[in-house]
């Protein structure tokens, strides 16, 4: 079952790229940005993008870590989740640890 404490996160905050479905920001820039565990049977974690324009919810869930030389450069979340319209499932975020 979904949690209820899903942090939600405005995309005004980040940068959307058209031709790759991908949402970019810095780290410092999301201030008080965290992921928490979005099933309670499941360790999946994630957060809520909130559309700027249509105020609607789209819940990402975090792939992947990117590293380069031992050291953390960037966080990875898409949006497949069925929680998600159809539609809106092939979106992406990465999140640059700055």
């Amino acid at each position: 079952m979904l949690m209820t404490n899903i942090p939600e996160v405005s995309s005004r905050l980040f940068t959307y790229c058209v031709n790759t479905k991908n949402f970019v920001a810095e780290a410092s820039d999301l201030r008080d940005f965290r992921v928490v565990r979005l099933y309670d049977d499941a360790i999946d974690v994630g957060f809520y993008l909130v559309s700027e324009n249509t105020g609607k919810k789209v819940l990402f869930t975090q792939e992947a870590d990117e590293y380069h030389d031992g050291e953390l450069i960037a966080y990875h979340f898409s949006s497949l989740s069925n929680q998600n319209p159809e539609n809106l499932r092939d979106l992406n975020i990465t999140v640059f640890n700055d």
